[in-house]
């Protein structure tokens, strides 16, 4: 079952990957992505990042409790880092026809 959460996941980030490049492309802008995985994963962006870049990360679907006790993915980048971060909340599924023209990009 958590392996069916876990590549839900991970099509969803694609997605959002996706749409962030055809964005940016369309404004112009060069950009690299990295997709990066790790057992720390806030040490491995960082180091990646280095300090002149701007960092995108998903906002957390993970329950309060678990942000409180560990600490959120954002939070230990944006402790660690020189760099801009943006943290995107992924839009419900009811709103996502009002963006549907980033499709077109």
């Amino acid at each position: 079952m958590a392996h069916d959460s876990d590549e839900a996941v991970v099509q969803e980030a694609d997605h959002c990957i996706q749409q962030t490049t055809r964005w940016l492309t369309a404004c112009g802008k060069q950009y690299t992505v990295h997709r990066l995985k790790g057992d720390r994963p806030a040490e491995v962006i960082v180091a990646t990042a280095g300090d002149d870049a701007i960092i995108f990360l998903g906002a957390s679907l993970r329950h309060d409790v678990y942000r409180r006790l560990l600490g959120s993915l954002s939070i230990q980048i944006l402790a660690r880092t020189k760099s801009s971060v943006l943290v995107v909340k992924a839009l419900p599924e009811s709103d996502r026809d009002y963006f549907a023209d980033l499709d077109s990009f």
